[in-house]
């Protein structure tokens, strides 16, 4: 029954203590003859479920083996039945479990869309706040996503006049709340290289950034 709050939810495991548990399923949601989603799941793999109709009360989800053809197969791993009223009783929360499936995203009237994945913006800032001019000749950047990278071409170089010139990278990210919300936080650095415009004196500097999550019941 995993973690979900709906009081109408029903599952069953229809597969036996011998057979090994797949990586890849056959899923088909569906109520009556109207099917809102079929097709083949991943462990891990996010996949939308679109319910137009505002009469359904609920839908029922069947996961199966695949065939060598990629197919639907004829074992029935799970069944189970979701209310999609959201209703009181039967509310829709963020990272319940429903039988071998987690919801990590949905949108109705009341609550708009809700989704543990955000897109945030990263922005990298190098700025000369000395009285010279400056030439940055390195910027690297660090990421949890994709480790180092450069951020000027080794051919390249930025001059950076006075007072306050700075040179700006930024990337779009899409973020998992998940994995900014054990209290470890997601990491991020800088690193820069320059040199003076007239003395060619090297300078450099670094710094860090931790996103974190916020607890909303012991935030002001």
């Amino acid at each position: 029954m995993g973690n979900n709050t709906q009081g109408s939810f029903l599952c069953v495991d229809e597969i036996t203590a011998n057979t090994p548990r797949p990586s890849s399923v056959y899923l088909k949601a569906f109520l009556g003859d109207r099917v809102y989603y079929k097709g083949i799941v991943n462990e891990g793999n996010v996949f939308s479920i679109v319910i137009t109709d505002e009469e359904s009360d609920s839908i029922d989800i069947e996961i199966r083996d695949v065939t060598e053809d990629f197919g639907a197969g004829e074992t029935v791993l799970q069944t189970m039945t979701i209310s999609v009223q959201c209703r009181e009783e039967d509310s829709l929360v963020l990272f319940d479990t429903f039988g071998g499936l987690q919801l990590v995203g949905f949108r109705n009237e009341e609550e708009g869309l809700k989704t543990i994945y955000a897109d945030i913006t990263i922005r990298y800032s190098a700025t000369n706040i000395g009285s010279r001019e400056l030439i940055l000749t390195g910027a690297v950047k660090s990421t949890p996503f994709a480790g180092t990278q450069s951020l000027i071409f080794p051919t390249d170089s930025i001059t950076l006049g006075v007072p306050g010139y700075d040179a700006i990278f930024s990337e779009i990210l899409t973020v998992n709340a998940a994995a900014i919300g054990d209290g470890t936080g997601l990491g991020f650095g800088l690193i820069v290289q320059g040199q003076d415009a007239v003395t060619s004196e090297r300078c450099g500097d670094s710094d860090t950034y931790t996103l974190k999550t916020i607890d909303a019941a012991s935030s002001p």
